[in-house]
């Protein structure tokens, strides 16, 4: 029993710790997504970076476009489910009470076996594909690092909709209505804020947690 005891308090303090490091790395990037948004509402530009990594993958800018993240590692997903189909089957045996408790238990196997199968099929973020990407003035170039390798680009014009999540920029584009795509980064808001500035000159400024406002408050005289 005590050896019980201590693997559960073991995968606790495990759990814990990977928990309070992911908070911390998050709050690490709201807090230089917003230095970022006060710098560009100084008006503060982002300074152009050298496409050397874009270079030495074979590519090139176009004439007088200007990059601003050279060869970041990302992942990228999409969101979808998959095609299920359940099964519904009815047990009934007439007779004794054990007979109609192995009724229950069959019936009550079978929808639990469709919920589980019904769970792994809902629709989620799937497909994580490390790649690379560049930011510019006019796109997101991406550069696939698994499979084939292929390039993809995102045109400002192409995406319909955006928003920040809790760990990448989440883009909904007009040739893939109905697959929204992830950019997964270890500095989400970073990037969802450069990218809104980049493509519409619009300064989104990140908000940190409301015991984090409440705890610096306190702290300062």
């Amino acid at each position: 029993g005590v050896l019980f005891v201590v693997i559960g308090v073991g995968l606790l303090a495990v759990y814990a710790w990977m928990r309070v490091t992911a908070s911390q790395a998050r709050l690490r990037d709201l807090a230089v997504g917003r230095r970022l948004a006060e710098s560009l509402q100084a008006q503060q530009w982002p300074a152009p970076v050298q496409p050397e990594a874009l270079n030495a993958a074979g590519m090139r800018l176009e004439p007088g476009e200007v990059c601003l993240v050279d060869g970041a590692d990302v992942e990228l997903m999409q969101w979808y489910g998959d095609p299920v189909v359940l099964t519904r089957r009815f047990f009934f045996l007439w007779g004794s009470p054990l007979a109609w408790m192995v009724s229950i238990l069959g019936m009550f196997g079978s929808w639990q076996h469709n919920r589980k199968k019904s769970k792994k099929a809902a629709p989620r973020w799937r497909d994580p594909e490390r790649a690379q990407l560049w930011v510019t003035d006019r796109r997101f170039l991406l550069h696939g690092r698994t499979g084939n390798q292929s390039w993809v680009q995102i045109r400002w014009g192409s995406v319909r909709q955006s928003l920040l999540d809790g760990d990448g920029v989440v883009l909904l584009l007009d040739e893939w209505e109905h697959l929204p795509m992830k950019i997964r980064t270890a500095a989400p808001a970073w990037l969802f804020v450069l990218y809104r500035f980049a493509s519409a000159r619009q300064v989104f400024l990140p908000r940190l947690p409301w015991w984090h406002r409440a705890l610096t408050s306190k702290a300062e005289p």
